[in-house]
């Protein structure tokens, strides 16, 4: 290795490790904050999710993000304001509740107004379940502000709200019948609103009024950190969902929790043993999701999502993807897509767990229509596979312009590659619809070769194609074949890649709004449109890129975006 090359490594490793060690002291700061507030003392050991945020995000972050966002903000209250205006036209409206909102809101879609109502912006938040039955808790900026916006709102709507207490703790308690009631209250520092059974209301109020922790209490504020560690995530926004424990409530759970969420979703409990083992043993190969924010500042955000699969699975999913198919990083354009996958052994594979399936069904009565489907897919799957779609393995588009017909696409500048394991075998059937193909002398590695696309309905021109070891591209619009060899080479460095997607905000903003004009509209509703395509407009000079990237890995399916600002 020579002694540049070894220079670059060793910087790249130090900047990591730099990189990691600020991720980890921002979290460790965030942690001593997060602990030291109630928001976090009253989550139950056996809490099937948790979603939080163990910090608020810096000033000058948030700052950042409220000027980019203030003429969208404007151009919302212009509807607000609107919808204020019909309702309070509308004689026959009945939604007092929703003028007295707009009218509150009205002028105050800016951080001054919005922390006047007593709002944080910014605010720590922690989401968890009293077993599946969600609880929010917020951070406020000012208790009695709140509780001022309540009383004007309602007042306004006419709504006399009915205050309850305990041991001298206020809350609102929704009308409504067994199945379902809300709890609302202001405490001193924080909002908590909770969704639960009737019958589980009166136990669960000393909790969620904050009056006692649970029985058993789960270190939310460790259990958040731990997971930011695990996956780089920073205290701006994390959380988990515990698939195992949900299904527990659904199967065999006979606590009041387990019992109230089979009831609410007409569950039918009685299930045999066989019955039980059977549909656990599907359940079981989906363990977790977690997602998290992996970087958030003013120039834009980083975002990660990963569904954790029982370990065989997740090793035969990674097994079937081709990183060579799929963009390493966001090739631009104005919209770019990848796909790497072995289509042929993604079809065996199939055959595979549809044989193993059938060799041994499933025998509880509710799943008998899954063994149909095995079936109807074993006797799919039989059909012969078209030699070039099994030797696919993937494709590569990017995008650089495009010409609408209405509707429809027309004349397209950009790039395009099908990768295969016979190239060859690939331009033999292409001959088939493009005669003049036979009359080009492709190889690997040649000059892209003018193709003549008169056939194709869509208008075309500057066409080109060229030919590498495992995949064929065509370059599309002037100037286009100057890349196409090295469109061919670029390869993911990730063996787990599978999908890629990404488009520039102004494009999809601009392609919108032409479909929108393109669309029949009532006079009635074209102000409504005319709204919704200022507001595309307004994303379209805040909001610069978007790239998603989807892995198959011996974690499970994990997806990554990031979301750049102008």
């Amino acid at each position: 290795m020579n002694r540049k090359l070894l220079s670059l490594v060793f910087a790249s490793v130090l900047a990591l490790t730099a990189c990691k060690k600020d991720q980890d002291a921002q979290t460790e700061a965030a942690v001593e904050t997060a602990a030291s507030s109630d928001l976090f003392q009253y989550v139950p050991a056996d809490s099937p999710y948790l979603l939080g945020n163990l910090d608020s995000l810096p000033e000058a972050v948030m700052d950042g993000y409220m000027d980019k966002a203030g003429p969208l903000l404007d151009q919302l209250q212009v509807q607000f304001d609107t919808l204020l205006k019909q309702a309070q036209q509308d004689s026959d409206t009945d939604d007092a509740l929703v003028i007295a909102w707009l009218e509150e809101l009205s002028g105050k879609l800016n951080r001054q107004g919005l922390e006047s109502m007593g709002l944080k912006l910014g605010a720590k938040q922690v989401i968890y379940g009293i077993g599946p039955f969600p609880v929010w808790r917020m951070e406020i900026g000012d208790a009695d502000a709140i509780r001022a916006t309540v009383d004007r709102v309602t007042g306004k709507a006419g709504i006399e709200l009915t205050t309850h207490e305990l041991d001298g703790t206020e809350y609102w308690l929704s009308s409504g019948d067994e199945d379902g009631r809300a709890v609302v209250a202001i405490l001193d520092d924080h909002l908590v609103a909770a969704l639960l059974p009737t019958t589980m209301v009166q136990e669960a109020l000393p909790s969620l009024l904050g009056q006692q922790p649970p029985a058993q209490a789960l270190d939310a504020v460790d259990a958040l950190a731990k997971l930011n560690r695990d996956n780089g995530y920073t205290p701006y926004g994390s959380g988990y969902v515990d698939i195992g424990r949900i299904v527990d409530l659904f199967l065999d759970g006979n606590s009041p929790n387990a019992q109230a969420f089979r009831k609410a979703t007409d569950f039918d409990a009685t299930l045999d043993a066989q019955c039980v083992a059977e549909i656990r043993s599907i359940t079981d190969q989906f363990e977790r999701m977690e997602f998290g924010v992996r970087r958030m500042d003013t120039q834009g955000m980083d975002a990660h999502f990963a569904l954790d699969l029982a370990q065989g699975l997740a090793d035969e999913l990674s097994a079937l993807t081709i990183a060579d198919s799929v963009f390493g990083s966001d090739p631009g354009g104005a919209v770019s897509m990848s796909l790497g996958l072995r289509i042929g052994a993604f079809r065996d594979w199939m055959m595979n767990m549809a044989s193993a399936r059938i060799a041994n069904p499933y025998s509880c009565d509710k799943l008998q229509n899954l063994n149909d489907q095995w079936a109807r897919m074993q006797s799919q799957l039989n059909s012969p596979m078209p030699p070039f779609i099994a030797n696919f393995t993937g494709l590569r588009m990017k995008l650089n312009s495009i010409q609408m017909m209405g509707a429809m696409p027309g004349n397209a500048e950009g790039l395009f590659a099908i990768s295969t394991s016979n190239p060859q075998m690939l331009i033999g059937m292409g001959q088939m619809f493009l005669p003049d193909l036979a009359q080009l002398d492709l190889a690997p590695g040649g000059e892209p070769q003018p193709l003549s696309l008169s056939s194709v309905p869509v208008p075309v021109e500057n066409a080109y194609i060229a030919m590498s070891d495992d995949a064929i591209g065509i370059a599309l619009g002037e100037g286009e074949d100057a890349n196409l060899q090295a469109f061919l080479a670029n390869h993911s460095e990730s063996n787990d890649a599978l999908l890629t997607f990404g488009y520039d905000f102004s494009f999809y903003a601009e392609k919108m709004a032409d479909l929108f004009d393109s669309m029949p509209v009532d006079e009635e509703d074209q102000d409504a449109l005319n709204l919704q395509k200022e507001m595309l407009r307004l994303y379209s000079d805040w909001l610069d890129r978007q790239f998603t990237t989807v892995s198959l890995t011996g974690k499970g399916v994990e997806m990554s975006q990031s979301v750049s600002l102008k």
